[in-house]
């Protein structure tokens, strides 16, 4: 029998971070990769949400790549994220306001 994999993606202040997890929660990769936060004009703390979107594809490549024999089985893609934010999105799927 194949065994199931879930790829679990963790939107994180600092970092993201993503795992591949079997149904007995055995973790054999996890991929982490910095994110940058910027000021705004207000001097509140906010992330681009395009650049955030290219670090969860840039880790989630890294994890498949890392056991290219486990992608067949990932059976789900879970996301957790961070606490209490917002980010507008515009018209054409465009972050207007970073993740504040």
């Amino acid at each position: 029998m194949k065994r199931k994999w879930v790829m679990a993606v963790d939107l994180g202040t600092s970092y993201i971070k993503v795992g591949l997890y079997d149904q007995e929660g055995i973790c054999p990769c996890v991929v982490r990769e910095d994110t940058a936060s910027c000021s705004d004009r207000t001097g509140h703390l906010v992330q681009r949400g395009e650049l955030i979107f290219e670090k969860v594809l840039s880790c989630m490549k890294k994890a498949a790549n890392a056991f290219p024999e486990l992608t067949d089985g990932i059976e789900a893609i879970a996301f957790t994220g961070q606490m209490a934010g917002f980010m507008g999105v515009g018209e054409g799927w465009e972050d207007v306001t970073g993740w504040s």
